[in-house]
């Protein structure tokens, strides 16, 4: 039985380092591979974050546009109202005045229909303002 226990570990490899360079190298391969995984997120990261902040300053000028936009609107809206006030104040004393007098407004003014078609679109821009 001795003789089968020599033979058995005759035929087993005497170098132990074989099974740890194995090992070693089975280590080193998992970290490579993690590694080169690693690097491939980083520089995908990498630019992504770039995108991001491409958008985030593009989002913030943009923002900054909207804002001097609307700025300009406002000032226009609220000359455009003060402006519709005048027109309909001297539009009403001369509807008003021609009426006493038996004439219609589009007989001393005779732009008067558009007129009173540009007052109405003051309306529909309005609407169409606090839609924005």
């Amino acid at each position: 039985m001795k003789n089968n226990i020599n033979k058995v570990y005759s035929k087993l490899p005497k170098n132990k380092l074989e099974l740890s360079k194995k090992l070693k190298l089975s280590i080193a391969s998992d970290l490579e591979d993690a590694y080169i995984e690693y690097k491939d997120f980083l520089v995908d990261h990498e630019v992504a974050l770039e995108i991001l902040t491409n958008s985030k300053i593009a989002v913030r000028e943009a923002k900054s546009q909207f804002d001097y936009d609307e700025d300009i609107e406002n000032e226009l809206f609220e000359k455009l109202t003060n402006s519709q006030n005048k027109v309909s104040e001297i539009l009403g004393n001369l509807e008003t005045k021609v009426g006493e007098l038996g004439f219609a407004p589009s007989d001393l003014f005779p732009d008067y229909q558009k007129l009173v078609y540009d007052l109405d679109k003051l309306d529909e821009l309005s609407q169409k303002r606090y839609s924005i």
